[in-house]
Formats: C-alpha cells, sequence, structure tokens
C-alpha cells in the first residue's frame, strides 16, 4: 500500500419518496483489512498525529471538519514548511476520506458539533507502537487554535 494518497469515497445515493439512502458497496471492510472503528467528539483543534504503517478512514457523523494532512519528509525531525492538504469533511455529504499510511492528521471543527468516526487497519497494540505525535501548530496556524 505505498505510495497511495488520499482520496474522498463518494457513497452511491439513492432517493425516492421514502427518503434517502447512502450505500458503500465497494467499501469492503475485509477487503480493507479493517480491524477497528472509534469516534472522536470534536471540540478543538486536534493534531498533529498519524502512522507509518496505519491506514485510516474518516468520516463525519454530524457537524463539518477541516482535515489537513501531511506527508512528513522525516518522523523524527521534519520539515516545518510542509504544506497541508485540506479537506472539508460535512455529514450531510456522507463521505469517506481515506488517509493512507505515512500521513498525520489535524482536525479542526468548523461548525456544529462534529463527532469523527475513524475506522483503522491495525489492531490497538499495532497502532499504539506505530504512533506519531507532533505540536499542533507545526504545519497549520490561525486564530482559531
Amino acid at each position: 500500500m505505498e505510495n497511495q494518497t488520499p482520496v474522498i469515497i463518494q457513497p452511491e445515493t439513492f432517493k425516492d419518496d421514502r427518503g434517502s439512502l447512502f450505500a458503500y458497496n465497494d467499501f469492503d471492510f475485509q477487503d480493507l483489512h479493517i480491524k477497528r472503528s472509534f469516534y472522536i467528539d470534536v471540540v478543538n483543534f486536534r493534531g498533529w498525529h498519524g502512522h507509518q504503517q496505519e491506514n485510516n478512514w474518516f468520516k463525519v457523523s454530524s457537524g463539518v471538519l477541516k482535515v489537513l494532512l501531511v506527508k512528513p519528509d522525516d518522523w523524527v525531525k521534519p520539515s516545518f514548511n510542509i504544506t497541508p492538504k485540506e479537506y472539508i469533511l460535512k455529514a450531510e455529504d456522507h463521505a469517506i476520506l481515506f488517509i493512507p499510511a505515512g500521513y498525520v492528521s489535524a482536525i479542526k471543527p468548523l461548525s456544529g458539533k462534529p463527532t469523527l468516526q475513524v475506522f483503522s487497519d491495525q489492531s490497538l497494540q499495532d497502532s499504539q507502537n506505530d504512533d506519531y505525535r507532533f505540536d499542533s501548530s507545526m504545519w497549520y496556524y490561525d486564530s482559531f487554535m
């Protein structure tokens, strides 16, 4: 799974007089080796956190979040001048953001009371052994923080 890039996965949408259905028929948990899922209630800016070996998928369940992604050039002393990729995830869009191994992320609430569901292809223990954290002002700073 090396050299992958982040991608937004849009659901299939089906609408009729009964309402709407959003399906991820190509999102195969078994093929993706998803082992766990958890939720984060996002109150303040959270970052930077990532993994060299773990793939993640982010889905906003409520509210709106800005997700910032950086691919560090060094996992011990990364450069400060890396520009983050920015994604806006809205619960109403039902999109999933795939974050491949080798990226660190930061999340910032934009509106509502955002809740983020995270899917991981690593066990908790493997994830903890592949855990990298950097100062919150490393690649992104604004008056919100």
